[in-house]
């Protein structure tokens, strides 16, 4: 129970003060385990629905071997969203208790975004989808774990390859900003012409599980996690993240961008 704070006793309710703050703190963080752990059940729940009872009646009769394997097929692609749902939670998890970073370092953005434009353009090249990569003429360095800004400039290029049509444009940008107070900021750009964001429900693109109806009928076995997993990120190397639609006068389009403190005493290296 919390303890009282009345006003007869000031010394007892100075002390009372911040043991009811801490209790107050632990209450809310239990009550975002309990809705976090509600959340990731209903969402594993159907997959796990599914791939069970698909099973179940392959099993039930003796079959043709086509539909074993249009059963095997469908069971692979629920156990895909399944892998890919549980690795974004175990992020998630290990970024919460705080071991998830490796320890910072001056990261080389240029490179990073040179690296994911190539790994994201094996995703991109079945649907004829281009990836326009630009950066500046200098490299530019953030304070930050490797693995998660990789982590975090793919998770936007592939939600623009993601929801982009056949055949459309991603754009990749890198480029330095200088703030009214003198910081400068690295600033990443991501780009699409894809299905956009209704207007409605671009305050609540980073909450966990959450997607737009748009991305639901576009890609149906998203997981809701990435952009809750980037601004995470950006929010632990004091930077932001904004999503904006639409790009386009038809309402289509998206543009990502993060903002990250460039590095101090970091070296910077003119490209020739």
């Amino acid at each position: 129970r919390r303890r009282a704070a009345g006003r007869a006793h000031v010394e007892p309710r100075r002390r009372a003060s911040p043991f009811n703050g801490g209790r107050a703190g632990l209450e809310v963080a239990v009550a975002a385990i309990v809705r976090f752990t509600a959340d990731a059940s209903h969402e594993l729940r159907t997959p796990v629905s599914i791939i069970r009872t698909t099973a179940e009646l392959a099993l039930r009769h003796r079959r043709d071997p086509e539909e074993y394997r249009t059963a095997l097929a469908e069971i692979g692609a629920h156990a895909r969203q399944m892998s890919e749902l549980v690795n974004d939670l175990l992020v998630l998890a290990r970024i919460d208790a705080g071991v998830e970073s490796h320890g910072r370092t001056s990261v080389d953005v240029t490179r990073v975004a040179v690296d994911a434009d190539r790994e994201i353009s094996e995703l991109a090249v079945p649907r004829s989808i281009r990836i326009d990569l630009s950066l500046p003429p200098e490299t530019l360095y953030v304070s930050a774990d490797e693995i998660s800004l990789r982590r975090l400039v793919f998770i936007l290029l592939d939600n623009a390859v993601k929801y982009s049509q056949t055949g459309g444009k991603v754009g990749l940008r890198v480029r330095s900003e200088p703030l009214p107070d003198g910081t400068r900021m690295v600033v990443i750009d991501v780009c699409d012409e894809g299905i956009g964001i209704e207007p409605s429900e671009g305050a609540r693109v980073f909450e966990r599980f959450y997607r737009g109806s748009r991305a639901r009928q576009h890609a149906p076995d998203g997981t809701g996690l990435g952009l809750a997993i980037a601004r995470t990120i950006v929010e632990r190397y004091q930077g932001s993240i904004t999503v904006a639609s639409p790009m386009s006068p038809n309402g289509t389009g998206c543009r990502a961008t993060i903002s990250l403190p460039l590095a101090a005493n970091a070296p910077r290296i003119t490209v020739h």
